[in-house]
């Protein structure tokens, strides 16, 4: 075994999976470090954890007496604190003997106004000691003083920290990012925090490129998010690959609305400019009454035509199979592979068809997952509309692998015949379809309901290898 994990923990519970250093005594004999000695030079992360029952003066003489005898073959690469507040004044002076020079992750989170000066230092001393760190992960309330600290982390490829209530405002950390020429990876998220002293301002004088940076992910509140998204715009980053961004609000929607809209669409044209590198979309919005429709907040994606993922994800999306249609059809999102809708408005009045299927196995040939709930039953029956369909257009040639509906109409029918239908509609529209996911249900019938399905679209799948055309069954 190559990595030992080894969790610094305060309580009378250990872990079969990790070697967990405890005494309820507080008193180390030489016999408790025998074991210690024979595993420590294997150690490479180390995580602490704040639990009770267990004096934690005890575990900060195991760490230092160890650390110091076997430091010259303890090559520590990553270093976990999953609440920092919760270390005890006496486990600190520990903490600098885990942050030698070969650290390449640290994870420090529940920082506070206080611990904020504890990590601080263990970042400088990280940031002293050479060009190792290359994953850094802060989070809680981030001071000035903190984020001044990645001044030195000019080698760190990826950077994710999250703002909380009483944090610098993240305007400060824009100049040191620029300074970060190894970034490829940036994740920034504000929670509970004041948007006005937290907004920020465009002022960008120059383009400076993030010349490296593939991935980006931000979080919060729209007003936050879309100026930091037109940051990232103005600035430029040619290797951009992935974006993503969640919004979260709870003001009512003549306030925020507008905001989120902003958002999207600042989105969309950073994917037009990056077109030649950005391939992943990822659009998430946290609303308790906004309704956020469709069609004017997202049909400007239909101009996104390198976009191979793109999700969607909204607590109170309203959005009808019209939409769909719309966004798709001409091949404006010809390269499409991967597309996730999800939403949890339950709206009374019927949106996506079970045809919306059709639309996909239309106009996106290389799609290979598609999920999406179906809300909507067919005017005359679903049976009915189910055996038209196949009976008058020609069999799909798209390479749809693997389907996902999570939610189907109130009035579905959950009988054999049905099942049959929904089967052959589905092998119908993706002959290539190999995995097929249903709604999570407590029902003992809907599961049975679905297994049968998955059943049938098997058997569809062997008689199609033997090269033998399925005639559709009418009964």
């Amino acid at each position: 075994m190559d990595t030992t994990y080894v969790y610094i923990a305060f309580s009378e519970f250990g872990s079969q999976n990790f070697m967990h250093l405890q005494t309820l005594e507080g008193l180390i004999l030489d016999s408790h470090l025998e074991r210690v000695s024979l595993y420590s030079r294997r150690i490479r992360v180390v995580e602490f954890t704040s639990l009770e029952n267990v004096m934690g003066e005890a575990t900060s003489a195991i760490i230092l007496s160890r650390i110091q005898q076997v430091k010259p073959t303890f090559p520590l690469n990553r270093l976990s604190i999953r609440s920092l507040v919760d270390v005890p004044n006496f486990q600190i002076s520990a903490l600098m003997f885990l942050a030698p020079s070969f650290l390449t992750t640290m994870c420090l989170r529940g920082v506070t106004q206080l611990s904020a000066v504890v990590a601080a230092s263990l970042i400088q001393a990280l940031a002293a000691n050479g060009k190792t760190l290359k994953v850094l992960e802060l989070a809680g309330q981030l001071s000035t003083t903190l984020i001044g600290t990645l001044s030195g982390c000019t080698h760190v490829q990826s950077l994710h920290l999250e703002f909380d209530r009483n944090s610098a405002a993240p305007e400060f950390l824009w100049n040191l990012l620029l300074s970060m020429e190894a970034l490829q990876r940036l994740y920034l998220g504000v929670h509970n925090q004041d948007v006005s002293a937290a907004t920020l301002s465009l002022n960008a004088t120059q383009r400076h490129p993030f010349d490296k940076l593939d991935h980006l992910e931000f979080s919060g509140p729209p007003q936050i998010v879309g100026v930091w998204i037109e940051r990232i715009r103005v600035l430029h980053a040619p290797m951009l690959s992935s974006l993503s961004f969640n919004c979260s609000w709870s003001n009512s929607i003549d306030e925020v609305q507008p905001n989120f809209a902003a958002c999207v669409q600042s989105s969309i044209q950073l994917a037009r400019e990056e077109g030649k590198s950005l391939r992943e979309l990822r659009i998430g919005a946290t609303t308790q009454d906004a309704i956020i429709p469709f069609a004017a907040t997202f049909g400007s994606l239909a101009s996104c035509d390198q976009i191979q993922i793109l999700s969607i994800s909204a607590s109170m999306l309203y959005i009808k199979s019209h939409d769909i249609r719309t966004l798709l059809q001409g091949g404006s999102m010809k390269n499409l592979q991967e597309f996730y809708l999800d939403d949890n408005m339950h709206a009374a009045e019927a949106r996506l068809s079970l045809f919306v299927l059709k639309t996909f196995a239309r106009y996106c040939k290389r799609l290979t997952t598609l999920q999406i709930p179906l809300d909507s039953g067919c005017a005359g029956g679903n049976l009915e509309a189910m055996r038209k369909e196949i009976v008058d257009n020609k069999r799909g040639s798209n390479v749809l692998h693997k389907l996902v509906i999570p939610r189907l109409p109130k009035t579905w029918d959950y009988s054999i015949s049905n099942a049959i239908a929904f089967s052959s509609l589905l092998d119908h529209l993706f002959p290539k379809l190999q995995v097929l996911e249903g709604e999570p249900t407590k029902s003992d019938e809907k599961e049975l309901w679905w297994g049968g399905v998955r059943d049938m679209l098997s058997t569809y799948r062997r008689i199609s290898l033997r090269g033998v055309t399925m005639d559709v069954a009418t009964d």
